[in-house]
Order: C-alpha cells, then sequence, then structure tokens
C-alpha cells in the first residue's frame, strides 16, 4: 500500500475509533504515534478529525467531568487531576466545571458518598471519625471547605 492509501487507512480508522466514545486530542495524537505515523501527517490528521468534528477537546472535556460527577461521584480536584495527562488546559477544564456541574447534585454526590461510608447527620462523630470521613471525601477529590462545612452543619 503507498504512503497516501496508508494514510486514508489510518483517518478511516481513526474516525472510528473517535466515534466510539470522545477522545482527547492528546489521546489520538499518541495513538497515530504508536501506529507510526509521521509528524506531520499527525499534525494533518487532527486537523482533518477535528474539522470533521470526531475530535473536540470541549465536548471531550464536558463527556469526562459529567460522567466522573454523575457516575463515579469524583470531585473536582481528582477530576482535574484526572484530566492534566490529557493535556487539558485549565480554562477548559473551569469552563467544563462550570457547564455540567450542578452545585446542589455535587453536595448531594458528597452526602452520598459519606451517608456510605456510615456517616449520618444526627450522631455526633469523634475526631478520630471526622478525620477518617474527611481523608476519605478528600482521596474522592472534594474540596476541604466543602467538606468541612458538610461534617460541620451536622455537628452543631
Amino acid at each position: 500500500m503507498d504512503a497516501r492509501g496508508e494514510y486514508k487507512a489510518l483517518i478511516a480508522r481513526m474516525r472510528n475509533w473517535c466515534a466510539r466514545r470522545d477522545r482527547s486530542t492528546s489521546e489520538v495524537e499518541r495513538k497515530l504515534q504508536e501506529l507510526g505515523m509521521g509528524e506531520k501527517d499527525r499534525a494533518k490528521a487532527i486537523q482533518q478529525l477535528t474539522s470533521e468534528q470526531y475530535l473536540d477537546d470541549v465536548r471531550f472535556t464536558e463527556s469526562f467531568v459529567s460522567g466522573r460527577v454523575r457516575i463515579k461521584k469524583w470531585g473536582r480536584i481528582k477530576i482535574k487531576h484526572a484530566l492534566k495527562p490529557h493535556q487539558i488546559s485549565d480554562g477548559l477544564i473551569v469552563a467544563a466545571f462550570d457547564s455540567v456541574i450542578d452545585e446542589e447534585e455535587y453536595k448531594e454526590n458528597l452526602r452520598s458518598i459519606l451517608f456510605a461510608k456510615g456517616w449520618r447527620p444526627e450522631t455526633r462523630l469523634s475526631y478520630k471519625d471526622t478525620q477518617k470521613l474527611m481523608r476519605f471525601a478528600f482521596q474522592r477529590g472534594y474540596e476541604t471547605s466543602l467538606i468541612n462545612e458538610l461534617l460541620s452543619s451536622s455537628q452543631a
């Protein structure tokens, strides 16, 4: 197969791959590099996939944030760290947070993961139990201020 035919075959393969789920530009770039495509052809392929709307970092970021918040119940901090390997800019991440995350749903997610860990708003927690719950929520990526707000409201 000649270089032109190989390029077309790889583009077709990338269209199919990108159509299955949203991908970031860095994911596609990495995949094309693994498949042995040259740097100039990679740039051209990414530009083509973007213009054909198979590739869109805004759509990818919003989809990623939405899935992590609604399904996995992750907090903003963990999501932001998970997006770093995808080379998504901070501005795009903040915009996705603003457009996708509903604050009430976000707080309810935190309540539900703490509830699953044994937290009950009506019970008074020891310092040790409070710290355990705070560490757990922080590992899930929730902000310290939000965790403190929720736990202190139950202690009052």
